[in-house]
């Protein structure tokens, strides 16, 4: 892959090893505000379904966060407006950055198949995704959410899907 390309679709530490060093501090700074972000989906969708985060299994350890930032730079603006891609994915995650290269290539083949739903199984990791449709005013175009193995993540889905239908 090459380093451009790398760091337009996937800003992973491990890609952007070869740009000057101020790039990768740059990205770097960006984790806390996008860990913010997931924490705060995962507290809405999880309050919505009358429940919390940790009885619904959901991680933001940096691992999760960094796979999940990435799959989004990645398929944000593949998405159509209108569409939200809905993805949980099993824990433990432990093929971050080809899991997130892979993650972003089956969403992307999703978005163009057309397809409402999928299961599959990316590096040992059970993922599930989902397209909802709402207003267009919607501005998530990607929700991740990683859960622990125990968890049923249709129920995720779901909850994810009446989360975004009251934003």
């Amino acid at each position: 892959m090459q380093a451009g390309v790398c760091a337009e679709r996937f800003q992973t530490n491990v890609c952007v090893v070869s740009f000057p060093f101020y790039f990768i501090i740059k990205l770097e700074s960006q984790i806390k505000p996008m860990e913010q972000s997931e924490k705060q989906n995962g507290l809405e969708i999880a309050a919505l379904a009358g429940s919390t985060v940790k009885k619904m299994g959901l991680r933001f350890d940096g691992v999760v966060i960094r796979l999940l930032r990435d799959i989004r730079a990645a398929v944000q603006n593949d998405v159509p407006k209108g569409a939200t891609v809905v993805m949980t994915i099993t824990a433990p995650i432990r093929f971050p950055t080809k899991t997130a290269i892979e993650s972003s290539e089956k969403i992307i083949a999703f978005l163009q198949s057309g397809k409402q739903h999928q299961a599959l199984v990316i590096h040992e990791n059970n993922v599930q995704l989902s397209i909802v449709h709402s207003t267009p005013k919607q501005s998530a175009r990607f929700v991740g959410l990683v859960h622990n193995p125990d968890i049923d993540p249709k129920l995720l889905l779901s909850a994810a899907a009446d989360w975004l239908n009251k934003k």
